[in-house]
């Protein structure tokens, strides 16, 4: 199937992205309810740990989005320095933007701390500030290598048989040892080959003809199995524990890798012929990665209602609630974005 482009846009792309960004959101708005395991009752959490399930396929999409693009693109071995520069450069600028705003909110928001920006650099360079900041990083260590990317993926399309070899490697590597010990890998140094490398690579190679090819059915039989399969392993483990237990929502364990070659697939497969949608679609897609940057802000906001508007995930049944805070994060987000874009440039800093 061609790739679907109106106006250079590659539609299912956009409508990738936009999947992804709300199964965050989703992903944000159920840790709540889901680490009130015991505290709740029981429907409560399973509705928080189904909406945890369908989303978590949410960043493998975004990884293989850019995979499936950069590695498909006629340019793929014309890359240079300077490209590489320009993509870290359109994410780290953002991030440190963001940092620094989510540093202060924080320090602000501390009873006696004095703000002290000295401390900020070093905070920014040690870790992510913000639990959800971790993803730029990881974008940024993904451009970085992007030319080793490359002569993999050109391998993998040249050989069959090395392209299964590396896949196999990489699954068992990142996506067995979630549920069996390999604590061999260890001293071999392999404990994590190419990590979401992986899923960057699987996203370029998923889009020639013959997967996409296979019949849409099948790849959403695939995302559904591997999201029952998230939510039934997260159950079992977290009633015979008696606490929340996340193994199963891991991004490279085999239920969610599966997931997320389903709904990847499922994605490509639809056709997009209405232009107004078309054009809606676009429009949410470019504010993605804006509403990624600010959505944890706005979510704390909402959740113990900072101006006046409230929506709690405790007293509404979460299987309403959650999925309506995680609607108005994103509408509040999409404003934020339509408004600091009246500013010439603000792309580039806010993302």
């Amino acid at each position: 199937m061609p790739l679907i482009v109106v106006n250079k846009r590659i539609l299912w792309a956009d409508a990738c992205r936009v999947w992804a960004i709300f199964g965050v959101l989703l992903i944000h708005s159920s840790g709540e309810v889901f680490y009130s395991y015991g505290k709740i009752p029981i429907g409560y959490w399973l509705s928080a740990n189904l909406l945890d399930s369908l989303a978590r396929v949410a960043v493998p999409l975004f990884v293989m989005i850019s995979g499936s693009l950069l590695l498909n693109s006629p340019d793929i071995y014309s890359i240079s320095l300077f490209n590489i520069s320009r993509r870290v450069g359109k994410v780290l600028l953002p991030l440190v933007v963001w940092s620094m705003v989510y540093l202060w909110w924080v320090d602000s928001n501390t009873p006696a701390k004095i703000i002290d920006p000295s401390e900020w650099l070093q905070k920014f360079l040690s870790q992510p500030v913000m639990y959800h900041l971790w993803f730029a990083y990881m974008i940024v260590g993904l451009y970085v290598l992007l030319p080793i990317f490359q002569v993999i993926f050109k391998a993998c399309e040249s050989s069959h048989q090395f392209q299964r070899y590396f896949l196999a490697v990489w699954m068992i590597i990142n996506c067995l040892s979630i549920y069996v010990p390999m604590p061999f890998t260890s001293p071999m140094q392999i404990s994590m080959v190419f990590g979401y490398g992986g899923y960057f690579i699987l996203g370029g190679l998923l889009s020639s003809t013959r997967w996409i090819n296979v019949a849409l059915f099948k790849w959403a039989t695939l995302y559904l199995t591997g999201v029952l399969a998230t939510f039934l392993i997260t159950w079992i483990r977290t009633k015979s524990t008696g606490i929340p237990d996340e193994l199963a929502y891991a991004y490279f364990s085999p239920n969610v890798l599966f997931a997320s070659i389903g709904a990847f697939m499922m994605i490509r497969k639809i056709q997009f012929s209405n232009e107004l949608g078309s054009y809606f679609l676009k429009m949410l897609s470019d504010a993605s990665f804006f509403v990624y940057f600010v959505h944890v802000l706005l979510l704390e906001f909402l959740r113990y209602g900072t101006f006046g508007l409230q929506i709690s995930t405790s007293e509404i049944h979460p299987a309403i609630s959650i999925p309506i805070l995680a609607l108005a994060v994103f509408i509040f987000s999409l404003a934020g974005a339509v408004v600091f874009r009246m500013i010439p440039g603000s792309r580039r800093f806010l993302g």
